[in-house]
């Protein structure tokens, strides 16, 4: 991993977002873009009617409450980019460079965001974006789902008050294209971690000896890659979904990233298990690497 976008939207959470991308780059001696999207008027147009609008505010008052808004968010992304940099030493580049240390650029375009991450993260490695609830009408979850459906790169969530450790790293494995791809892609992470743990759950009844052999592959797959790797296999309970238990374990675990695949039907709202891409869009305590 040489290339990671890191998308900064302007809010206190860019911060967690850029440690957490500074983190993963010194393991690689990677290059940082840092990319802020200010939204273009047709994209904030069309989002000012979203906006939950009193008797007295007109459309035109919405628009220009988002405008504003828009560049307050372009000035804090900058400024927090470049006092991330010079506190943390590191350098600016805008072109790749015989270094070989981490460096990072700043990069601000106007358009629509998920559309511009999208196109831009197919240059990169990977990218690395803020977690949490989303009702933000700069950025909201249908944002961020509509670049991990898109973008056909590792997509890195970063929780405002978790720090990303690959030192011990979860698998939500089901055997599935999405996983397995999942898995391929976090092979670079999983070859620093000390500890791995691949984790799946029995989603109807009886099929628990084949989750237990689909785990056994996985494991396979990683010693022909000289990586260990524990196995759990997770049974839901009446009050307890398999999305809950494998988060519930990979928290357990200590785990400093959960590694996932995913699958959506129309726009992206189910993942590996039924219902996990709400429960990580709406924020989890842990870091996940989501591969679509």
């Amino acid at each position: 991993m040489k290339a990671i976008l890191v998308h900064l939207n302007g809010t206190r959470s860019d911060l967690a977002v850029l440690n957490g991308a500074l983190s993963l780059a010194r393991l690689f001696n990677a290059h940082l873009q840092c990319t802020h999207v200010v939204p273009d008027k047709h994209t904030l147009l069309m989002r000012a009617t979203n906006v939950d609008l009193t008797s007295t505010m007109m459309l035109t008052d919405a628009l220009h409450k988002l405008q504003e808004e828009a560049q307050k968010r372009l000035s804090h992304a900058r400024e927090m980019f470049f006092a991330f940099c010079e506190d943390q030493h590191v350098p600016h580049h805008d072109t790749p460079h015989d270094g070989g240390l981490v460096s990072a650029s700043w990069h601000d375009q106007v358009g629509k965001p998920a559309a511009v991450l999208t196109r831009q993260v197919r240059c990169n490695d990977l990218i690395v974006m803020e977690a949490g609830p989303r009702d933000d009408p700069l950025f909201s979850s249908d944002d961020i789902a509509d670049v991990i459906a898109g973008a056909g790169r590792p997509v890195l969530l970063a929780p405002p008050h978790a720090q990303i450790d690959v030192k011990s790293i979860a698998i939500a494995w089901k055997n599935c294209p999405e996983a397995a791809r999942a898995v391929s892609a976090a092979l670079p992470l999983l070859a620093k971690a000390q500890k791995i743990i691949a984790l799946s759950a029995s989603e109807q009844r009886g099929s628990a000896a084949e989750t237990a052999e689909s785990l056994s592959g996985i494991t396979n797959y990683l010693a022909w890659h000289g990586l260990r790797a524990e196995s759990v296999c997770l049974t839901p309970g009446k009050n307890r979904t398999a999305a809950d238990a494998v988060l519930e374990t990979a928290i357990e675990s200590q785990a400093g990233l959960l590694v996932m695949g995913g699958f959506g039907h129309g726009r992206l709202r189910e993942f590996v298990f039924g219902g996990f891409t709400q429960r990580v869009l709406d924020g989890v305590v842990i870091p996940v690497l989501l591969v679509h």
